[in-house]
């Protein structure tokens, strides 16, 4: 099958509580973590570079770059669930635990943007990192315009995997865990940046496909409610 990239990606509405893994492109990542470590380019240069590397990836991918894991085994994932489940007593958790100990260890603690130094601020952090987003989908579901200041936000990436199931990429981890977490099945977007060509051939798209029968071998995937082709995003290159 001829691989090719699509000047854009589309977006798809799907149900969070049928995407059990998460993939990791082994490549992309290689590069992601190569521009980490250069200090001396600016930000801006990394950014580039990393947008480069995504957009030369085909949108017909194998396995064959891909790490597979359990999207529930992450730690995301994990922290959320704990902070769920103690949301009536944060102190029990272990994610205040951790936090706790990094404190006394270190003298300070930070996620994302979110820094804190004194162990009375700890409640609020994961109020305001954790248990605000999970409550939010519990009571509102997905809401595109939730923001914060202090995290880094973005729409989720995904892939139509060779089964057709939708596998997690990156992007809106967060979000994706707290969907899970308190059962939402519907209104989750991603923005497809993948289709695995098993499940192309599977549903009979040739071997040069358009886009339009990428877009409907998408839409027969199990965990796809609505592919909505006006919702495309020009930035779809955004960095891991």
């Amino acid at each position: 099958m001829v691989p090719f990239v699509f000047s854009t990606h589309f977006c798809v509405e799907a149900d969070p509580s049928s995407i059990v893994l998460s993939v990791r492109d082994v490549a992309l990542r290689r590069v992601w973590t190569a521009t980490k470590r250069a200090r001396f380019l600016p930000r801006g240069v990394s950014r580039l570079v990393n947008r480069a590397a995504r957009a030369s990836r085909p949108m017909i991918v194998t396995s064959d770059r891909f790490v597979v894991t359990p999207l529930e085994e992450g730690q995301t994932y994990q922290r959320m669930l704990d902070v769920w489940t103690h949301r009536e007593d944060l102190s029990a958790s272990e994610t205040y635990r951790n936090i706790w100990n990094t404190l006394t260890r270190t003298g300070r603690y930070q996620h994302k943007r979110y820094e804190i130094t004194d162990p009375a601020e700890i409640p609020q952090l994961i109020a305001t990192c954790y248990l605000d987003l999970l409550e939010s989908m519990s009571r509102d579901g997905y809401c595109a315009d939730r923001t914060s200041a202090l995290a880094t936000g973005g729409l989720g990436r995904a892939i139509v995997w060779q089964d057709g199931s939708l596998v997690h990429e990156n992007g809106a981890t967060h979000r994706l865990a707290a969907a899970k977490i308190v059962g939402l099945r519907h209104g989750f977007p991603f923005r497809i940046v993948g289709v695995h060509e098993d499940w192309l051939r599977a549903n009979g798209v040739g071997e040069r496909p358009s886009k339009e029968a990428v877009r409907r071998a998408v839409g027969l995937s199990r965990s796809v409610l609505c592919v909505d082709p006006d919702r495309v995003d020009e930035d779809s290159m955004g960095v891991q």
